[in-house]
């Protein structure tokens, strides 16, 4: 029992030093957790959320070509028909003040 007791009383005796601490390796590695992950996370976040942006983005671009593809075949189909440069003008002034 004496010598529990001595163990016991080095061990208090003993300065207290974070487990961090220890080592090189330990708080070099600690460090660059404590920022990479957060970073990490951050980065994908934005990631996500820009790529979501993009792709409404595209969505929104791609009706209005194809709005104005149709718009452009109906002038056709209309000056194929009708020959008429008043229709033709009309049609392109609906299609540049409409965008």
């Amino acid at each position: 029992m004496g010598t529990h007791c001595a163990d016991t009383k080095h061990d208090l005796e003993a300065p207290l030093i974070p487990w961090v601490l220890r080592s090189g390796w330990r708080l070099y590695s600690a460090l660059f957790l404590v920022l990479a992950i957060p970073t990490a996370v951050l980065i994908s976040c934005i990631s996500f959320h820009r790529r979501g942006q993009l792709e409404s983005h595209l969505a929104r671009q791609n009706a209005m070509v194809s709005r104005s593809l149709a718009l452009a075949i109906d002038e056709e189909f209309v000056l194929a028909c009708w020959g008429t440069s008043v229709v033709v003008a009309t049609t392109w002034v609906v299609l540049c003040f409409n965008y």
